[in-house]
């Protein structure tokens, strides 16, 4: 009777402890969930930041960015001056002077960070959000393709887009932020037809690639059916991918890119004479810009805003645009690697 007894306690005993081990263990935090929640929203908010400063702050800096005017540079005689060192010296400091600032990246961020041309994060973002709403309000509307909308709601507002950019490339000023989203018609009226046509090819460009995705057949398989192709049938799917790549890639250098520039331009030729610019600015676009106080209209025009960016400037923004895409792709590579070390060690 009292070995039955003992057998029944120890056994309600081991039940027992073995109900509290699975109760605590339900009740402890989920460490693995926790730590790759956390590692991706620091992911998140690093490839913001690097969208945002080196995605569009740097860009277009490089696009109203003019080659110093080595004129002004004027040589100081030294006791020296003939010495090998000295002309050295010279030269260097003549070469330094002579790029612009947007051709470093470390110097732009620097430049950024002393000048105060990392501001505005805000003022973008509102203006993008109502970008979108707008853009949303119109494809609701029945009967009015998407498209319209991707067009009319940039050109509503085109004014915040512009004073977004002028906050950019402009000194600290003490200006309030909510200041640069007020809206002047008289603005509006210059930026509108610009700002219409520049969202008409940057949609084309985006769009034109989905189409053509679409109709070589992608999205409209399902991983089963994709599974059990032949390899000649891949092949050919792999070919159309590349093809569509490097339609992407072609109108993104050759309309969306351009497009960005001439608007940038026209922007920043709108900008007021009171405000002094953080790096090398000619205001009258090689004279092609006319002050209204002189009877000109105060903006450059479309054409004239491309063919004053010359070719060294377009190649240097392509260059930044590759430099970014780079810094995309080591932030992508590291982010992988350190999930799957997390997940190698959790």
């Amino acid at each position: 009777m009292s070995a039955s007894l003992v057998g029944i306690l120890a056994r309600r005993g081991i039940e027992l402890h073995n109900a509290r081990k699975e109760h605590a263990g339900s009740n402890q935090f989920p460490i693995k969930p926790a730590v790759l929640v956390v590692t991706t929203v620091v992911f998140f908010a690093a490839f913001i930041w690097i969208q945002y400063i080196f995605g569009r702050v740097i860009p277009t800096l490089a696009m109203i960015e003019s080659r110093p005017d080595l004129s002004s540079y004027e040589h100081l005689p030294t006791e020296d001056q003939d010495t090998d060192a000295t002309v050295e010296k010279d030269q260097e400091l003549e070469s330094v002077k002579s790029k612009p600032i947007t051709t470093s990246l470390q110097l732009t961020l620097k430049l950024l960070k002393s000048r105060g041309g990392r501001r505005g994060f805000r003022i973008l973002l509102i203006t993008q959000t109502l970008i979108g709403w707008t853009a949303a309000f119109f494809s609701a509307l029945p009967y009015v393709p998407t498209g319209v909308g991707l067009v009319l709601a940039p050109v509503i507002w085109a004014q915040p887009l512009a004073s977004w950019t002028h906050l950019i490339i402009s000194e600290r000023n003490p200006k309030p932020w909510y200041r640069y989203l007020a809206l002047s018609m008289k603005t509006w009226r210059k930026l509108a037809v610009p700002t219409a046509v520049v969202a008409l090819i940057e949609n084309a460009s985006i769009l034109l690639p989905i189409y053509a995705a679409y109709a070589a057949g992608f999205g409209q398989k399902r991983p089963q059916e994709i599974a059990k192709l032949s390899t000649q049938e891949r092949n050919i799917m792999i070919g159309k991918g590349a093809g569509i790549f490097s339609l992407a890639m072609a109108l993104t250098i050759v309309l969306a890119i351009p497009a960005s520039v001439v608007l940038t331009r026209v922007q920043a030729s709108l900008l007021p004479e009171s405000e002094e610019t953080i790096v090398p600015f000619d205001r009258t676009f090689k004279g092609k810009v006319v002050p209204e106080t002189v009877g000109g209209s105060g903006v450059i025009g479309m054409l004239d805003a491309w063919t004053t960016f010359d070719w060294s400037d377009r190649i240097r923004l392509v260059k930044t645009y590759v430099k970014v895409f780079l810094i995309y792709l080591a932030l992508i590579g590291l982010f992988i690697v350190v999930i799957y070390l997390e997940l190698v060690m959790l």
